[in-house]
């Protein structure tokens, strides 16, 4: 399950990604990765591997039970905190959990039960704000899911609609000269369609925003 980057039209900027591949090493592992020149130096992949399994235990801790609270809509206010906690989510997407080597996205209620915030980050570190589904194509269609939040739970068939359309904010990045003159910004609302896994991603997300889990047992 994947996300594609999706770009923002609003220059001058250019959309701001929390990345963190570069300071745990995965993307020596990620499938397509270039292999590194002789010049080089990379860890070797059983370092590599090593330093990820230990990164795992540490982000363990950010994990929160499961719990019903809606998280609340994203604020300017609020950016130094989606940025902060954002790069968390990624790097707990890209390091994985329990049963899961990594995950296609993470919402930020899956680490904050006291005051959540209305936003998820995707595998590739695409932050998605204050999302709405305006409508679906009414098509439903159902899939194994697993979740992240119960990460030794067998993965269950949810139904969900093959095509949504959905509205959503993102972080903007102002540039001069390429290269950045301030903090984020949160973009204007973005209008997307999406289709089959990626609707199935962002409806899953939205779910927890919303303070709901694909099991029942909360």
């Amino acid at each position: 399950m994947a996300y594609h980057h999706y770009n923002m039209q609003n220059e001058p900027g250019k959309t701001f990604e929390v990345s963190v591949v570069d300071s745990i090493g995965v993307s020596e592992l990620h499938p397509g990765s270039k292999e590194p020149t002789p010049e080089q130096a990379s860890p070797s992949k059983e370092e590599v591997l090593q330093k990820v399994l230990e990164r795992r235990v540490e982000l363990a801790k950010y994990y929160v039970p499961a719990h019903t609270k809606k998280s609340r809509l994203v604020t300017e206010s609020d950016i130094p905190r989606v940025v902060k906690d954002g790069k968390i989510l990624h790097e707990m997407a890209l390091t994985g959990r329990a049963n899961y080597t990594m995950v296609s996205a993470l919402a930020h209620p899956q680490m904050e039960m006291v005051d959540p915030l209305r936003f998820y980050v995707t595998l590739e570190g695409v932050v998605i704000i204050n999302p709405v589904i305006r409508s679906t194509d009414k098509h439903l269609i159902s899939a194994p899911e697993g979740c992240m939040t119960f990460d030794t739970t067998p993965m269950k068939e949810v139904t969900r609609y093959k095509k949504i359309y959905l509205r959503y904010q993102t972080l903007m990045q102002r540039q001069k000269n390429g290269k950045p003159i301030e903090d984020p910004l949160i973009s204007e609302p973005v209008n997307m369609t999406l289709t089959d896994m990626q609707a199935r991603i962002a409806q899953h997300e939205i779910d927890h925003l919303n303070g709901i889990y694909i099991y029942s047992n909360i």
